[in-house]
């Protein structure tokens, strides 16, 4: 079994006045990335085909403009997989994930993504 097993996050934003919308959009952009955990665990899949040992952290930065609903940009910042087709499929899972309604500001968010393979039962 493989699983990306732990989310963390860090948001950044940019011109935002309004604290709690802030942090609504940014409670509807984890709910959304959460609901794409079978996507990113089939991502890593896919990786550790290629090879066994892959595991690790990758940073990641999603971008929501001021009134939209959906992320418009997902930058790797770091990864400790070198995988090419890894951080191709991660960006797809997360490019234009919908949060439901439009961000009240300009959204910038810091997801850590670990992952590692489940232990063998």
């Amino acid at each position: 079994m493989i699983a990306v097993t732990r989310l963390a996050l860090g948001l950044a934003i940019c011109g935002c006045a309004a604290g709690c919308a802030a942090a609504d959009s940014q409670r509807r952009l984890r709910t959304a990335v959460d609901a794409r955990q079978a996507s990113l665990d089939d991502c890593y899949a896919k990786a550790l085909a290629h090879d066994r040992t892959a595991d690790g952290a990758m940073k990641v930065w999603l971008h929501i403009a001021e009134n939209a609903d959906r992320v418009d940009a997902v930058e790797i910042e770091s990864s400790k997989i070198a995988n090419k087709r890894l951080h191709k499929c991660v960006r797809a899972a997360l490019l234009n994930l919908d949060i439901g309604e439009a961000a009240d500001g300009d959204l910038r968010v810091q997801y850590t993504l670990a992952f590692e393979p489940e232990a063998d039962e």
